[in-house]
């Protein structure tokens, strides 16, 4: 995990920490994170990145800004089962779709540092098994009709949070 260093600036609004964290080559992007306050941050795991980065959201990111913002959360951090950077989902599929070792353990411990677990990565994916293994009561904003979470960008900037499956128990 990276290690990250800032200045908090007190009495000052609308102020976003923004981090992200990229392949050598900035090709995969593992990690991003927007920060507005002390509440609790949410962890949401997509399909694969587009074009957030540190500096700029896309319009994904800018609307779970408003739908975090407007659940009272403080941020958020996202992941993505595939860290491919591309916002055009057939080029995901024109590489082998493998989930690497690397972000499959980036996943679990942020899975373990986060108390809520949203699922959004869209109708082209079932949640994997070792995803089911770690994750206890994922929510989403909206279950699909084959099944898998709804994606962020097009729900309503309203949308409420529901289970995605049962909770595992121990």
């Amino acid at each position: 995990m990276v290690n990250i260093e800032y200045i908090e600036i007190k009495n000052f609004q609308n102020i976003v920490l923004k981090f992200a964290e990229f392949s050598k080559d900035k090709k995969h992007r593992y990690y991003l994170s927007r920060k507005w306050s002390e509440k609790e941050q949410v962890l949401y795991i997509l399909l694969n990145p587009s074009k957030a980065n540190h500096i700029n959201n896309d319009p994904t990111i800018n609307r779970l800004i408003t739908i975090s913002k407007n659940l009272g959360y403080g941020g958020f951090n996202v992941v993505n089962l595939y860290t491919l950077i591309t916002p055009i989902r057939n080029k995901l599929y024109e590489k082998k779709r493998k989930i690497s070792a690397k972000n499959k353990k980036l996943i679990a411990e942020l899975v373990a540092g986060h108390k809520t677990i949203i699922y959004g990565w869209g109708a082209t994916e079932n949640e994997p098994k070792w995803l089911n293994n770690i994750v206890k009561s994922p929510l989403c904003f909206n279950i699909n009709k084959n099944g898998t979470p709804k994606h962020p960008l097009y729900l309503k900037k309203e949308s409420t949070l529901k289970k995605f499956r049962e909770p595992k128990k121990n």
